[in-house]
Order: C-alpha cells, then sequence, then structure tokens
C-alpha cells in the first residue's frame, strides 16, 4: 500500500516537471518567433537608437565681406534712385560722365561749360552712299577744353559740342536737337589734327539737323 501511494506520487511530480518544460520551450519558441515582443514573463526587447543629425552652423562673414556686400546693396539702390536698371549700367554711364537719360537715349544734355545747350542725341539710322542703314551713330560728351577752343573761334552761338563715333568712312547723320526751328540759321565744325574746321550741313528742319561727317571726332553746332 505504501509503495503504490509512493509510485503515485512518484509519477504525478515527474507530471508536472514535465508540464513545466514543455510550457517552458513553448514560451521560449513564441518569444523567438514574435521577434523579442513581450509574452508572459519575457524581457521587451531595447528600443532602436535614434539618430539626431548635428546642428548645422551658418557660414560667417569676414568684415570686409561684410563690408562688401553693404557697398553692393547701397550702390545697387543708387541706381534705382537715379533711373538705371541696375549698378553696372550705372558705372558705364559714369564713366562716360552721362547721366541715365543721356546714357539709355543715347544723347548729350548737359555740356560742361555751355549753359542751357540745346540737348543732341542720334535721329536716325545713318545714311551711307545715299542709302539708309541699320547702322547707328554715338553719341557721347567732351571735356570743357573743346567748348573753350570752339567759343573761341566761332561765329556766333554754341549750342553744343559732342564726340561723335559711327562705323563708316562717310555718313549722312541725322542728329535729334529739340528746340531746333526748322528756319534756324546753324553751322557745325568739327576739330580735326588740332583745328576746327567746317562741316557740311545737309538739312535743318524742326527738331533735326543733318550733317555729312567724314570722320569721328569732336563736333560743334553753332547759332548764327
Amino acid at each position: 500500500m505504501k509503495k503504490r501511494k509512493m509510485s503515485s506520487l512518484v509519477l504525478a511530480a515527474g507530471f508536472m516537471m514535465m508540464s513545466m518544460a514543455m510550457w517552458m520551450v513553448l514560451d521560449s519558441g513564441y518569444v523567438k518567433a514574435a521577434g523579442g515582443s513581450v509574452s508572459g514573463n519575457s524581457v521587451p526587447s531595447a528600443a532602436p537608437e535614434v539618430s539626431v543629425p548635428e546642428e548645422v552652423s551658418a557660414p560667417v562673414m569676414s568684415v570686409e565681406e561684410i563690408v562688401s556686400h553693404a557697398q553692393s546693396v547701397a550702390l545697387q539702390a543708387a541706381a534705382l534712385d537715379t533711373g538705371f536698371a541696375n549698378m553696372a549700367e550705372m558705372q558705364m554711364a559714369a564713366s562716360v560722365n552721362k547721366s541715365a537719360g543721356e546714357y539709355y537715349n543715347n544723347a548729350v544734355v548737359e555740356t560742361p561749360g555751355i549753359e542751357e545747350a540745346t540737348p543732341v542725341a542720334q535721329g536716325g539710322n545713318l545714311v551711307v552712299n545715299g542709302v539708309v542703314t541699320n547702322m547707328t551713330a554715338i553719341v557721347n560728351k567732351v571735356d570743357i577744353a573743346f567748348v573753350d577752343s570752339v567759343r573761341a573761334v566761332a561765329d556766333g552761338t554754341v549750342l553744343n559740342v559732342v564726340d561723335i563715333w559711327f562705323p563708316a568712312s562717310e555718313a549722312d547723320i541725322n542728329f535729334y536737337m529739340p528746340g531746333v526751328a526748322a528756319d534756324a540759321q546753324i553751322t557745325a565744325l568739327q576739330y580735326t589734327d588740332g583745328v576746327w574746321t567746317d562741316v557740311e550741313v545737309k538739312e535743318i528742319r524742326e527738331d533735326h539737323v543733318v550733317l555729312n561727317l567724314k570722320k569721328n571726332g569732336k563736333v560743334a553746332f553753332i547759332a548764327k
């Protein structure tokens, strides 16, 4: 009787131990299958590390760069305030002493040494050998020395003195001169080899004077 009870206890204990072993095996397999997820008394896997991007610092400008940038901004503002489209064109005009209006209209409105000068601008395309071309003349300013020089020899009132350049050996050039009357008496002189010489005036009409020029150079318009 005692042996039978002992055997039963041994069998029961063995069954319990086997059940616990099987449960542990199954529980371990479940954790592995779940990829480390929490199940029962299992320990959860550590959270993945989150990388934090390094802070990017803004470039530091030197004192010279700051000053240069400030000057560029100021020049651009000055260009717009004085009628220029940009700083580069303002600087180009300044190199020939022209205002925005003179620069963009290929004209000379103000001339040193002449009060209330008659403006001179390109009034039409060049006529070469009797044929109208697509060429134009460039009208620039002169130094006051040329104004004084022609005034000393001219018989009349100096309306304006300009520097003319055109891409031909000879051409009839139409100058736009607002304020000139159709019946005005106007002559022209050109500075050649240190001397002012007469230039042929081919036509005078309201606001226009047409000259025949055989070379580039300084040209003075004189009202009789």
